[in-house]
């Protein structure tokens, strides 16, 4: 039962209590960067401002956050080993619902630390649901995750996984999305879960019917500065998709699966096809000639973006 669980003393309830805020609400900067620095501190993490980035930077001090860990992960192991049936906690049950409120605040922290813990995501999902924690708080957590200084977090599969889960039943913003790809991707180059969720992302969006354009735009603008073999090749998915309207049918498929019971969030196919193109073909030779020359005229030793821009060709059949 929950009341089994020992919780932090109140002294760390009441900062695992800030550090939710922080990481969940939304903030006067505009955007979020964690910091892990391996330094001693009275406290496992602290933020202020960042002006001249004009950010919020949120700083977790290692070597005391390595002395809470076990505390904390002792909480999960207990959840884990107890293999609760979350039907049978009441909503209603205020003393129940605290309980696993503060039981959720400790599970937070671990998530910036053990990166592939898929029972964690999935108890996570299901605290989520039954403490009715909105999905605006839930999505500032991810972003936080796939924004911070650690590799191994910032290139999570399962971070990335829950992002797409949490983009297809829900409605947000296309920007909140091509922002925190744009973020991740900059700190941290060559990774692969982020620029597979931009391939999933614009499929989604287009089958959606919104406009690839800007998502387009700003993929540009990242491969203008970055010869990455993940960016070009989306960069050249989407130009796919916006002139043939050739769709991933594995994204499609995913996103269905997900949205199974969600006769309101379902794929609707347009009735006119003609449509469904954005883009001429004349619009990709033109784009298809810009980005060869800029390849040819950086003077890279990788050719694999060239490759990537012939096989664009073979597709259109330019």
């Amino acid at each position: 039962m929950l009341d089994d669980i020992v919780l932090p003393d109140s002294t760390v309830q009441a900062q695992l209590e800030l550090f939710w805020d922080i990481v969940s609400n939304e903030c006067q900067e505009g955007r979020k960067y964690l910091i892990w620095l391996d330094l001693e501190s009275s406290k496992f993490f602290e933020f202020h401002s960042n002006d001249e980035e004009q950010r919020l930077d949120i700083v977790i001090y290692k070597k005391p956050m390595m002395k809470l860990f076990p505390t904390l992960l002792t909480v999960q192991n207990q959840l884990i080993a107890d293999n609760w049936d979350w039907k049978t906690i009441s909503r209603t049950d205020a003393q129940q619902t605290d309980k696993l409120h503060k039981i959720f605040l400790a599970i937070v922290p671990i998530l910036f630390i053990n990166n592939e813990s898929h029972t964690l995501v999935l108890i996570l999902e299901s605290m989520v649901k039954l403490l009715s924690i909105p999905n605006k708080k839930v999505l500032r957590l991810l972003q936080c995750l796939l924004t911070c200084s650690r590799n191994n977090i910032n290139k999570s599969s399962s971070y990335w996984t829950f992002l797409r889960k949490l983009y297809s039943t829900n409605s947000f913003q296309q920007s909140i999305f091509i922002d925190t790809l744009i973020a991740s991707a900059t700190i941290h180059r060559k990774s692969y879960y982020c620029w597979n969720f931009a391939s999933f992302f614009a499929t989604i969006e287009f089958a959606r019917g919104a406009d690839l354009t800007p998502i387009y735009s700003q993929v540009k603008q990242f491969c203008m500065r970055n010869l990455d073999y993940g960016a070009w090749k989306v960069l050249c998915e989407i130009i796919i998709i916006m002139v043939s309207a050739n769709t991933n049918q594995y994204w499609l498929k995913e996103f269905e699966r997900w949205n199974d019971n969600n006769n309101n969030n379902k794929l609707r196919a347009p009735n006119n096809s003609g449509r469904l193109h954005q883009k001429t073909m004349n619009w990709a030779k033109q784009e298809l000639f810009m980005l060869s020359n800029y390849i040819k005229s950086s003077q890279t030793e990788s050719l694999i973006p060239l490759k990537i821009i012939k096989w664009v060709y073979a597709r259109l059949e330019l």
